[in-house]
C-alpha cells in the first residue's frame, strides 16, 4: 500500500470540512441551547424576582398596616392623655376653688378670732387705764389733803413749841 501524502490530506481535508459543517452545526446548536438556557435562567431569574418582589410587596403592606394601627393607636392615645389632661385641669381648677373656699373661711374665721382678742385686750388696757386714772385721782386727792395736814403741821409746831416753851420756863 502506497500511502500518498496528499491523498491523505485530502482524506483529511474532506472530513474537516464536514467536521467544520458538523462543528458549525454544534456551534448553532450549542448557541440555540445557550439561548435557550440563558432564556430559562432569565425566565427562572424573573420569576424569582416577580416572588421576592411579591414577599417584599407583602412586607411593604405588613409594615403600612402595622403604621397605620400604630398611628391610629397613638392618636387614640394622644386623644385619651388630651382627655385625661382636660380632667386633671378641671380637677386642679376644683381642688384650687375648695382651698381657697378654705383658705377664705379659715382667713375670716381667724380675722374674726384676732378681732375679738384684740377686742379682750383692748377692753382689759381700758379697764387698767380708768383703774390707773382712778389711783391717780386718789392718790392726787390725798396728796393735796396730806400737802393741807403738812401745812397745817407746819402752822401748828411753831405754835406748839412755844406754847411748851411756855410751860417749861414760865410756869413754875
Amino acid at each position: 500500500m502506497d500511502f500518498d501524502i496528499n491523498d491523505s490530506e485530502k482524506k483529511v481535508k474532506k472530513p474537516k470540512k464536514q467536521d467544520d459543517n458538523s462543528l458549525n452545526e454544534l456551534k448553532s446548536i450549542n448557541k440555540e441551547t445557550q439561548k435557550e438556557l440563558e432564556n430559562r435562567l432569565l425566565k427562572e431569574s424573573i420569576a424569582t424576582s416577580h416572588q421576592e418582589l411579591r414577599k417584599f410587596q407583602n412586607q411593604q403592606q405588613k409594615q403600612i398596616d402595622n403604621i397605620k394601627n400604630t398611628v391610629t393607636s397613638l392618636n387614640n392615645k394622644i386623644s385619651q392623655l388630651q382627655e385625661s389632661n382636660k380632667l386633671l385641669n378641671d380637677s386642679i381648677d376644683n381642688e384650687i376653688n375648695n382651698l381657697s373656699n378654705q383658705i377664705d373661711v379659715l382667713l375670716v374665721s381667724k380675722v374674726k378670732m384676732l378681732n375679738e382678742t384684740n377686742t379682750k385686750h383692748v377692753n382689759k388696757l381700758d379697764d387698767l387705764i380708768n383703774k390707773s386714772q382712778t389711783r391717780f385721782d386718789s392718790f392726787y386727792n390725798k396728796k393735796t389733803w396730806i400737802d393741807r395736814l403738812i401745812f397745817i403741821n407746819l402752822g401748828i409746831t411753831p405754835v406748839l413749841f412755844l406754847i411748851l416753851l411756855y410751860f417749861i420756863f414760865f410756869e413754875k
